[in-house]
């Protein structure tokens, strides 16, 4: 296993260095604060969660795992598939598990006072993508051990699965300038920042739209989908963590409990 971690942060890190670079190539929009200072305080922020959660992480789920391989008391049996056919079904399943629990995290008041620290970012960029208060990170891990308990998925399953929301939700809240045709095409299979920037919008139908993490067909399907042509008169964030001086890094430790 420590070898399969040890790939995931170098992959994430080597993602998080493209995109910064092509966000400072080719930026969409100019930043509303000092975009070093505020891709600091997101990674800090991200630091902080991997230091304080990574034990518990690797207790809760690895004991699950273990648990539901030795008992084989998972609901769903995918033994007879064969290994590809039983990534993808497991594959989608997770997907479609991480979209309603976002939506959750709108839709019930205790779950939005920890998730609205994400919200609460002025701008976007890739660090966006990491920034969650540990809160909601630690009952994100209690819905995967009972997707395990579900499927009998493994803890390596969780771990690649992990990965790839890493990866896209760093590509989803970049500040990269991807419009056009091909933004269009690709929007159809996966989420793109331009479909996740209206999703941080302050404006509120836009804000509960949009929930997808990896493939977009889910917003589709349960009509949580919405498009906005205008990208660059979106202001992002929330009403009432408007200025720098709600959000420093000491502050986005307590807004849920304010």
């Amino acid at each position: 296993m420590d070898i399969l971690f040890t790939y995931k942060l170098a992959i994430q890190i080597c993602i998080a260095i493209i995109l910064f670079l092509a966000e400072t190539i080719v930026p969409f929009r100019t930043p509303v604060e000092d975009r070093l200072r505020h891709i600091a305080r997101n990674l800090s922020l991200a630091l902080v969660n991997a230091i304080l959660l990574a034990v518990v992480y690797t207790a809760i789920l690895g004991s699950i795992s273990l648990f539901t391989t030795a008992k084989g008391i998972s609901l769903l049996d995918l033994s007879s598939l064969s290994p590809l056919f039983e990534w993808i079904i497991l594959f989608l399943l997770f997907d479609i598990t991480l979209y309603f629990w976002h939506r959750s995290n709108h839709a019930f008041s205790f779950l939005w006072r920890f998730h609205r620290v994400h919200h609460a970012d002025r701008d976007l960029d890739f660090s966006s993508g990491s920034r969650f208060h540990f809160g909601e990170l630690f009952l994100s891990i209690l819905v995967k051990a009972v997707f395990i308990l579900i499927t009998g998925a493994t803890f390596s399953h969780i771990i690649i699965f992990d990965l790839l929301v890493t990866i896209f939700a760093l590509f989803n809240h970049s500040n990269v300038h991807f419009t056009g045709i091909l933004e269009k095409i690709i929007r159809t299979i996966i989420v793109t920042p331009d479909m996740h920037r209206v999703h941080h919008s302050q404006i509120q139908k836009e804000t509960d739209s949009n929930y997808c993490t990896l493939l977009s067909v889910w917003d589709r399907i349960f009509g949580s989908f919405r498009t906005q042509k205008e990208q660059v008169k979106i202001t992002i964030g929330l009403t009432q963590y408007a200025t720098k001086d709600k959000t420093t890094f000491w502050q986005l430790f307590i807004i849920p409990f304010r």
